[in-house]
């Protein structure tokens, strides 16, 4: 009678919350309505790219999901066929979109937990679609790298052109001073 229950390791006693880790496979009620009001979006499958805890909150970066991969953007997507799809839990072929994602908190409403599991955690991501996650990681953060550099050029610019402006403000002051106009 109790032969086909899963069986309950470790990691399931605890929190889905502080194991759930990048590739694993959630569901999420993306896009999540904050404040509006209306019916909630399906929960969908939806891929974490990154887990984070940041003053002890756990923070997630996950990817929209959808069945419909025709109109998945190639450069950022993850694809599952069929086969992936069933071993990363999933009932179908799924595309994740790495060009389309939201960073929230473990407690975020929008996670679907299902009440038998008490986890929103679908799968898992393995193989050659866990491979093309990492490089997908590696472009989005290679891509914040170089706006974080581009925003740093733009401060030493902006505080190099105002020690500029403080420097020729002095000088013509000192001329002032010197030749008495």
């Amino acid at each position: 009678m109790f032969d086909n229950l899963p069986a309950v390791s470790e990691k399931a006693t605890q929190a889905w919350s502080e194991t759930v880790r990048s590739g694993d496979i959630v569901s999420f009620r993306f896009p999540a309505n904050e404040g509006k009001s209306g019916p909630a979006p399906k929960a969908r499958p939806c891929l974490v790219l990154a887990a984070a805890t940041i003053a002890g909150q756990r923070w997630l970066t996950i990817a929209y999901g959808t069945s419909v991969t025709e109109k998945v953007r190639k450069g950022y997507a993850i694809p599952l066929g069929s086969r992936d799809a069933h071993l990363a839990g999933l009932e179908r072929a799924t595309a994740f979109r790495g060009d389309r994602i939201v960073i929230v908190r473990t407690n975020h409403s929008a996670f679907a937990i299902s009440p038998i599991f008490r986890t929103p955690v679908l799968g898992r991501l393995s193989g050659r679609p866990l491979a093309r996650m990492r490089a997908i990681q590696a472009r989005l953060q290679a891509e914040a790298d170089i706006a974080a550099d581009r925003r740093a050029e733009r401060r030493r610019a902006r505080v190099d052109e105002r020690k500029s402006l403080i420097q020729a403000r002095a000088r013509a002051a000192a001329r002032a001073v010197i030749t008495g106009t």
